[in-house]
């Protein structure tokens, strides 16, 4: 089983994913500023970064082995934006087995009624959103 090192060394509370399909092409954002999903799920599960995914996406790696809190909070609000940080989420909870979902960046009803059933199964204040509570359960990690 390939997993992402940062988060198995910071997690005790699972096993990891073994398998994940990479999202079609078309869930790849066109914009050379945005790093594409495919080059995220790659890197998140053990894959080389492409070279050419730097520019967008700066090093994914040293990104995930330091997985704070970024300080914002993670909601419905999002819904119908492209966020890479919901990527990360997505990618968190799809290990944790909250399916069905997709690996987006949007953080729609899927990404909402799974960040809903990982709190409730944990003893979090059910709401959907990712605050600084549900990132340090889900990451190990409160804010930097």
């Amino acid at each position: 089983m390939t997993a992402h090192r940062g988060v198995t060394t910071l997690l005790a509370t699972g096993v990891l994913a073994a398998v994940l399909a990479t999202p079609a092409a078309a869930a790849d954002t066109a914009a050379d500023t945005v790093c594409p999903v495919s080059q995220m799920t790659k890197v998140w599960y053990g894959g080389a970064q492409d070279s050419w995914s730097f520019d967008a996406c700066g090093d994914l790696t040293d990104r995930y082995d330091h997985l704070f809190y970024p300080g914002r909070m993670f909601n419905r609000s999002l819904q119908g934006r492209y966020d890479e940080t919901v990527v990360v989420l997505q990618l968190r909870l799809r290990d944790l087995d909250y399916r069905p979902l997709a690996v987006d960046g949007d953080y729609g009803p899927q990404t909402a009624g799974a960040v809903a059933r990982y709190q409730r199964n944990n003893g979090l204040v059910v709401d959907g959103t990712v605050g600084p509570r549900t990132w340090r359960e889900l990451f190990g990690l409160g804010p930097a």
